[in-house]
């Protein structure tokens, strides 16, 4: 009895371990096929303020897992629009979509999750959420004036929502101030380092193909 206890004691921690790799293996292929499409953006988008050469200098962090999280999404019923200001004195147009409440290495936080004003009227701009969004980070390993997360409202189960830092990215202006980019709010300043995304943007320097 024993031995049947002990092997299948032994077949359950390899099964969990094959579970694990698997899940490791997944996490590691979609991050790259976004980067792969995030760095394609820029090559294809008419108004990208990055060639090719800038976009070689693009760094990121190391991706890890556990700033992939779960949150729980208290749903806004207010259909307020808030002008955000931006970098160069103009504003920009939201709503409050929910608040995500989730921890990162324990920690508890809270982020806004907005949408576009124009999802009021156009129903192309529905399925978009958008969370900018400082931490302890910013002006120092990444760009002062805040990261940005695109998501998805049809990503949205059970009152949930799968936020995922590692695919944190950058505004235009962070590479041209000329460009206009919506500020974070206060109530966007996360309470810790969010080492992942992407990192500040280096105009000079080497550039990499590995980053």
């Amino acid at each position: 009895m024993r031995n049947l206890n002990r092997i299948s004691l032994i077949c359950l921690c390899a099964l969990f371990a094959l579970c694990s790799s698997i899940e490791a293996q997944s996490f590691r292929t979609e991050y790259r096929t976004w980067k792969k499409g995030y760095k394609r953006n820029f090559r294809i988008d008419e108004t990208s303020p990055l060639g090719r050469i800038g976009v070689l200098r693009l760094r990121f962090f190391k991706p890890r897992a556990n700033y992939r999280t779960t949150a729980d999404l208290l749903v806004s019923t207010s259909k307020e629009v808030i002008a955000f200001p931006t970098t160069t004195g103009k504003t920009m147009e939201y709503t409050a979509f929910a608040k995500a409440v989730f921890r990162i290495y324990e920690q508890p936080c809270t982020l806004t999750v907005y949408k576009s004003a124009k999802a009021l009227t156009n129903e192309n701009y529905q399925n978009f959420l958008f969370v900018p969004f400082r931490d302890y980070t910013s002006g120092d390993e990444s760009y002062g004036g805040g990261r940005y997360i695109d998501l998805l409202a049809s990503d949205v189960k059970d009152g949930k929502l799968i936020i995922d830092f590692n695919r944190a990215y950058n505004p235009y202006c962070a590479y041209n101030e000329l460009y206009s980019c919506p500020v974070p709010p206060a109530e966007n300043s996360l309470p810790l380092e969010i080492r992942a995304g992407e990192k500040k943007y280096r105009k000079r320097g080497r550039a990499s193909r590995n980053q």
